[in-house]
C-alpha cells in the first residue's frame, strides 16, 4: 500500500514540476518580448530564444501529458480488472 502512495505521490510531482516548466518558459517569453519592445535586445535574438523556449515548453507539456495519461490509463485498468486499492 505504501509504495501505491509512493509511486502517486511520484506520479503528481513530475505533473507538478511539468505544469511548472511550461509557465515557467511562458514567464521567460514574455520577459523576452518586452526586451525586445524596450530595444535591449534585437528582434532576430528574441525570436530565436522565443522559439527554443516555446520548443521546451512544447515537450515538458507532452511529457507532463504523457504521465498523466499513463496514470489514468493505470487506474482505470486496475478498477476494470476489479481490483480496489
Amino acid at each position: 500500500m505504501e509504495l501505491v502512495i509512493l509511486g502517486w505521490a511520484l506520479v503528481f510531482a513530475v505533473v507538478a514540476a511539468g505544469v511548472f516548466i511550461v509557465a515557467r518558459a511562458l514567464i521567460q517569453i514574455a520577459s523576452l518580448v518586452y526586451n525586445a519592445f524596450e530595444k535591449r535586445i534585437d528582434s532576430r535574438t528574441a525570436t530565436r530564444q522565443s522559439a527554443l523556449l516555446a520548443i521546451g515548453s512544447l515537450i515538458a507539456l507532452l511529457a507532463t501529458a504523457l504521465v498523466a495519461a499513463t496514470a489514468i490509463l493505470v487506474i482505470l485498468a486496475t478498477f476494470l480488472q476489479g481490483n480496489t486499492f
